[in-house]
């Protein structure tokens, strides 16, 4: 497993716990190259989704 695979798998899992501010700090982890991929805009939309509740 990657570090990238890593930092997301960790986000996942604080999203799926409701604790954006983990999520976000994981996604930070995120080497800035890849912060534009799908996966990670994904969970970041979910993020907004999640602080807009």
């Amino acid at each position: 497993m990657t570090p990238f695979d890593r930092h997301l798998q960790a986000a996942q899992g604080y999203l799926d716990l409701g604790l954006p501010l983990g999520v976000h700090e994981e996604l930070e982890e995120i080497k800035p190259e890849l912060r534009h991929l799908p996966e990670v805009l994904a969970i970041k939309v979910l993020i907004f989704q999640l602080l807009a509740k």
